[in-house]
């Protein structure tokens, strides 16, 4: 709704879109992202194409990312064995 009333809508999801990746975190990060993503899938079924497109491409951003960070553990731990 808070994009919706938004005048430009711009700003708005750039704010989205710099919580939507975190500097830091503990754990998992598909764990940490998890909100995120089911945020983002709510916004890419919006009936504003903008939005729903911006959605998708954060969608995709944050599963390249934790993809990224899964390769990146599993060489790690492969490194201790």
């Amino acid at each position: 709704q808070l994009l919706s009333m938004a005048i430009d809508q711009g700003p708005v999801l750039q704010a989205f879109a710099e919580r939507f990746h975190p500097s830091g975190w503990s754990g998992s990060l598909a764990q940490t992202l998890g909100p995120f993503l089911s945020l983002a899938a709510k916004l890419a079924s919006s009936g504003d194409p903008v939005i729903a497109k911006w959605a998708m491409s954060q969608t995709e951003a944050m599963n390249q990312r934790i993809a990224a960070d899964e390769r990146f553990e599993r060489r790690s731990e492969e490194r201790f064995e």
